[in-house]
């Protein structure tokens, strides 16, 4: 097989937020969305630092191999968007399955429709998803990304077909997304998942930050954010509770957390 590159932005040698045990973290450059509020911003907009083989990314796992075998550690193949890659995700996640690591995939679902028959090939060595759910209403998703979201539905729902254990990733920000339409979408959001995705196991509810604004700034791009974005202590226990309530009505046993803002 000709080898083959993907831009990657960076890595995190030892990251603990994505996926079980230990992880190594691959940012792949590029995504299709412009959410109002990315914190990669520099990465979805295609920088990236280097080319990496798939084979590359696992001489370098191999190195800490001892580390990363523990506790289901492995290979979380994040971006950007990840599913921009998918040729090149395949090749790593089947040599990294072949090397004894777990596989994870962090994706918004903006699979490009060229490859989306792909995808059922890719999710055969993915151990699990971490998928983002922004908005259920498709003028509330473009209004938040820029795109509509029917493709990442139905991204959504072939992923709950393959079997492949999900988390779902939800941000929270004050003022955007916490009126009475956001309130009602987060409430459709989670009825959707408990009425069709049956394999998600969490929901992470992630207070949006503002520490971003200073690469939107570099990138010469409007930043339509401040500290008042930030949610506040009740708007976050709010979102939480009424997961747990609607998840306990539909009888699904998923996992709420509430993540907490690291400076």
């Amino acid at each position: 097989m000709m080898d083959m590159y993907a831009r990657v932005h960076s890595v995190e040698s030892f990251g603990c937020d994505d996926g079980w045990g230990i992880r190594y973290i691959v940012f792949l450059a590029n995504c299709g969305m412009r959410c109002s509020y990315c914190a990669n911003i520099d990465v979805a907009c295609g920088r990236f630092t280097k080319l990496m083989k798939p084979q590359d990314v696992i001489n370098e796992m191999n190195k800490s191999r001892e580390f990363y075998i523990q506790n289901k550690g492995g290979l979380t193949l994040s971006g950007g968007e990840c599913l921009l890659h998918m040729d090149w995700c395949i090749e790593t996640a089947k040599l990294a399955k072949e090397n004894g690591y777990t596989v994870a995939i962090d994706t918004c679902g903006d699979c490009p429709s060229k490859d989306l028959s792909k995808l059922p090939t890719l999710l055969q060595y993915v151990d699990l998803v971490l998928m983002d759910f922004k908005a259920f209403d498709s003028r509330r998703h473009i209004m938040l990304t820029g795109k509509n979201n029917n493709g990442i539905i139905n991204v959504m729902n072939l992923i709950t077909e393959s079997g492949v254990e999900t988390w779902i990733r939800h941000v929270v920000i004050n003022g955007t997304n916490t009126d009475k339409g956001g309130d009602e979408d987060f409430i459709n959001i989670c009825r959707y998942i408990a009425r069709n995705l049956t394999t998600v196991t969490q929901l992470d509810l992630l207070p949006f930050h503002n520490m971003a604004q200073s690469k939107w700034e570099e990138m010469k791009l409007e930043y339509k954010h401040s500290d008042d974005s930030v949610p506040t202590e009740e708007q976050m226990i709010h979102r939480l509770e009424v997961a747990k309530e609607l998840f306990t009505l539909y009888g699904r046993n998923i996992v709420v957390t509430r993540w907490q803002i690291v400076v």
